[in-house]
């Protein structure tokens, strides 16, 4: 039986959309194939496998299994389950493969060590996902990811770096705000983070949420502000809104606008 043996390569020419593929981790801390190859390569697996081999043989990224993020610091597995439901909520399998920044790419880039904790992939995993379908739907925008979104936010959008959304998207007068909800918060948290962003300059706010049980209590603590939305992560596209009830997401940030308009 031939043993399977690693690529060997002898130089590597960067594209444009390799910067472009580390920059997208660098903000977003970790990624699925699938969705590095959506992202990159157009869907197809060939190009898509053989230049992830290629930009880890060079030490520009690397990979693990998630199951991996999850063992016990002292060898043990299975030593923290209650992640897993989250994971099989995500239909990621736990020895499916998760990329991520090189270390030796990233050093010296002390924004990409944020994101490398490994309670930030599940998280991340999600956003990816919102990001994905954020991009193809809202036409005109800028993407601030953490953590260039703290300096715009900080220096112009009057809101502390502690209440930061998870996503933002800037145009013009179009100003949201994407948070992904996945853990519940105590009381006195949520009634910070909805006060910062309702006194902010977002015009939009977001909230993706994983459990359904989570909805009611977004929504008691969003009121009458017409500027806050929300929506399961797998279903982005179906908004529900106090003022507006249920409404896609172009609908929703021309009806705020309309709002804000009079």
């Amino acid at each position: 039986m031939a043993l399977k043996t690693q690529p060997s390569y002898r130089d590597i020419d960067m594209l444009p959309r390799d910067w472009e593929l580390l920059a997208f981790l660098e903000e977003q801390g970790f990624a699925t194939y699938e969705q590095l190859k959506t992202k990159f390569f157009n869907g197809m697996q060939p190009n898509c496998s053989n230049r992830l081999k290629k930009l880890q043989f060079f030490g520009y990224i690397d990979k693990k299994k998630l199951i991996d993020f999850f063992k016990d610091p002292r060898g043990k597995e299975g030593s923290r389950p209650g992640y897993f439901p989250h994971i099989l909520n995500l239909n990621i399998k736990s020895h499916q493969y998760i990329y991520f920044i090189g270390r030796k790419y990233c050093k010296g880039f002390g924004k990409s060590g944020q994101l490398f904790k490994p309670s930030m992939i599940l998280h991340q995993l999600i956003l990816n996902d919102i990001r994905a379908f954020l991009e193809k739907t809202i036409v005109h925008k800028m993407i601030l990811n953490d953590p260039k979104a703290k300096i715009i936010a900080s220096t112009t959008l009057g809101i502390g770096s502690d209440t930061v959304p998870d996503l933002s998207f800037d145009y013009e007068h179009v100003k949201i705000a994407v948070e992904v909800e996945r853990t519940p918060k105590t009381k006195s948290r949520y009634f910070q983070r909805f006060n910062a962003f309702r006194h902010s300059e977002y015009s939009h706010v977001i909230y993706y949420y994983t459990r359904e049980s989570q909805l009611k209590v977004l929504m008691d603590y969003a009121g009458l502000s017409p500027q806050f939305a929300f929506a399961h992560y797998k279903f982005p596209n179906e908004l529900y809104s106090n003022i507006f009830g249920t409404i896609d997401l172009n609908g929703f940030i021309h009806k705020v606008l309309e709002q804000n308009e009079y």
